[in-house]
């Protein structure tokens, strides 16, 4: 999501649904969702649409202790891995997460967790 792929603190993957379809139902709901968030006072406007995203790798998680980001050159991940399919998973739920949290399971611990059937 930053512009010099030299310079980032945080790299990210784009999430993808098997179809164009799904990909837009996906992001709708996802903008939807912050929509009603962003209406109701809970959370500041940032961008048009929901960013739909995995992050792999974050400076602020490193293991030395320190708690600052840092900055780090992804060119080379980014040209190695530009058609790299990271694997699919199954969409169950909708969660809401609070940040700067931990669960047992090592994500985020969420507040409430909405199933999703197909």
């Amino acid at each position: 999501m930053n512009d010099d792929p030299t310079e980032v603190d945080v790299l990210y993957a784009r999430v993808q649904m098997k179809n164009e379809s799904d990909n837009d139902n996906f992001q709708n709901v996802a903008d939807q969702i912050s929509n009603v968030f962003y209406k109701n006072g809970y959370v500041r406007r940032q961008y048009d649409n929901v960013k739909l995203h995995v992050t792999l790798l974050n400076s602020l998680f490193r293991k030395d202790g320190s708690d600052k980001r840092t900055t780090f050159d992804a060119s080379y991940i980014l040209e190695k891995y530009k058609n790299y399919e990271f694997g699919s998973g199954v969409f169950k739920s909708i969660d809401l997460s609070i940040r700067f949290s931990t669960g047992k399971n090592g994500y985020y611990d969420s507040v409430v967790s909405i199933p999703v059937s197909r």
